[in-house]
């Protein structure tokens, strides 16, 4: 898997490398550079006679775009280093290697410095037509108020008709959660040694446009000997944990789910999530539902089995459901408690009790989760079983009592340090979804699109991850699994559907395809 490291996490990397590893800083200085001018040579088909601009800070992400100006130009481009501080401010890497450009400068038509006082950004405005900019400008350090040259800059470079690369991450993004308020918007960003958090998400997914990772010789072991981990899910990663049918497999032996769901106006919540665990390889799936909706579900589900359970008067399951499904809570290999399932008190009253109660493997989703709201300690009574939730942000804030801002800018962190406190694998759901596990690891999904913010879609997802459960993976991978798999399904629907008009059906549609392919890859 691959680590997505803080900016924190970044720099300890880089001390290590150069203070115990004993690489010199000037070398991680010269492979970035050289990455960053061989990622736009490839993106661009080559850059000689092209015009390249590159707009660099005092830092070294500065010193970055210094190394890049130098290869840049020896690969015949016209270049044009653009210093946003007085020269007298450099130190370290990047006034050696700025002090290469001067010499280069002097000898070299293709190159030329520039330095771009406070208040007059109009020297930029004064350039020829330019094919691409450089944001070396800020890097992974930036925090605080965005101020002139560098907030005019960066709004300039916005307005500019082209091709926009970021050194590391783009400026004024934060590294670690995404956020911004003015940033460089960049067709491509080349990131150092490992991914940073900040360009998976929030504003910074969007700044980013394509992200590739330049190798610039840190060794593998020196990220791999951070505290806990933060990864980024792909194909392999699942392919590689899916279980294999045997060949002598029977209904009983490839997952048996049970499914608590369903309420008036809500039966295709409880249709949809069954019918994605069926999808997603269950042998068998029970639905218990409210007994005055059976006879709709018997109509909307054929492969499910449906049973009748005892209902409040308000025509959601009772407290005395719990004696009429003890037969199927006993036979399943995972429970699935939620989808549609009402917010009636009584039903809540269920949903504790089962928690509390049942020795099995459980996802809480939707109400089956709100019925914890406001009272996660519930959550530490529960029958030391596996149990993964699956809140969106808004759910995650009623159980906790966390503002929803607060969550979509620290979701890493609120994933890993609810996980931690719960004793849950925490699925949060969003852009991008994230897993959350007991043991501080966190799992970030690499699918998924806009167009998955319909109703329904997290009922589809409860079921692929209960019938992974049932498979027999464990409830953190079969999270993580569940999660790319849902988003992949996503990604086909809005490839052939577009992102508007997709609904969760068209989600489910295309699980099956996505493990066909899965199961492909790790034959591989």
């Amino acid at each position: 898997m691959d680590r997505v490291l803080t900016a924190a996490e970044m720099r300890q990397c880089d001390r290590t490398a150069i203070e115990s590893v004993g690489i010199p800083s000037f070398i991680l200085m010269e492979n970035a550079g050289r990455a960053v001018s061989e990622e736009i040579a490839k993106t661009v088909c080559g850059v000689a006679d092209k015009h390249v601009l590159i707009i660099a800070g005092k830092g070294n992400n500065g010193g970055d775009g210094f190394v890049a100006a130098r290869h840049l130009s020896n690969s015949g481009a016209m270049v044009t280093v653009a210093l946003l501080a007085d020269p007298g401010l450099l130190s370290g890497d990047a006034l050696a290697n700025y002090a290469i450009l001067e010499h280069m400068a002097k000898n070299q038509e293709n190159i030329r410095l520039l330095r771009v006082e406070p208040g007059n950004i109009k020297d930029l405005a004064s350039l020829p037509h330019v094919d691409i900019i450089v944001d070396a400008i800020l890097g992974t350090g930036f925090s605080g108020e965005l101020l002139d040259p560098l907030k005019s800059a960066i709004q300039w470079i916005n307005n500019q008709d082209a091709f926009v690369v970021a050194i590391d991450i783009p400026s004024a993004i934060d590294a670690d959660t995404g956020r911004c308020t003015t940033a460089v918007r960049a067709n491509l960003t080349v990131t150092m040694g490992l991914r940073k958090r900040g360009i998976l998400l929030n504003e910074g997914r969007v700044h980013s446009g394509e992200i590739r990772v330049a190798d610039i010789s840190i060794p593998r072991f020196v990220f791999d000997q951070l505290d806990q981990g933060t990864f980024l899910i792909s194909a392999s990663d699942v392919a590689l944990r899916l279980p294999r049918r045997p060949f002598n497999a029977h209904k009983h032996s490839v997952g048996k789910i049970f499914v608590l769901a369903g309420s008036p106006g809500f039966t295709g919540a409880a249709a949809m999530a069954s019918m994605a665990a069926m999808r997603s390889g269950a042998g068998a799936v029970v639905l218990g539902i409210p007994k005055s909706l059976n006879s709709i579900l018997e109509e909307k589900v054929t492969e499910v089995m449906t049973v009748p359970l005892s209902e409040t008067s308000d025509g959601t399951l009772s407290l005395d459901a719990m004696t009429d499904m003890k037969p199927y809570l006993e036979w399943a290999d995972v429970l699935l408690v939620g989808p549609g399932l009402s917010r009636n008190s009584e039903t809540q009253d269920l949903v504790q009790k089962l928690v509390r109660e049942i020795n099995r493997p459980m996802i809480l989703d939707a109400d089956g989760l709100n019925a914890f709201a406001g009272k996660p300690e519930i959550f530490l009574q529960h029958a030391k079983v596996p149990i993964v939730i699956t809140p969106h942000a808004g759910e995650l804030s009623r159980l906790l009592g966390i503002p929803v801002d607060e969550i979509e800018t620290h979701r890493i962190d609120v994933a890993r340090a609810t996980a931690k406190e719960l004793d849950v694998v925490v699925l949060l759901k969003g852009a991008p979804s994230v897993v959350g596990i007991p043991s501080g690891d966190v799992y970030i999904n690499s699918t998924g699109n806009p167009g998955m913010a319909t109703a329904g879609a997290g009922d589809v997802l409860s079921g692929i991850i209960a019938a992974l459960i049932g498979q027999g993976m464990k409830s953190e991978e079969a999270a993580f699994a569940g999660m790319y798999v849902h988003g992949a399904a996503g990604d086909r629907a809005a490839s052939e559907l577009g992102v508007r008009g997709m609904i969760a059906t068209d989600i489910l549609d295309r699980v099956p395809g996505v493990f066909m392919e899965l199961d492909k890859h790790g034959e591989i």
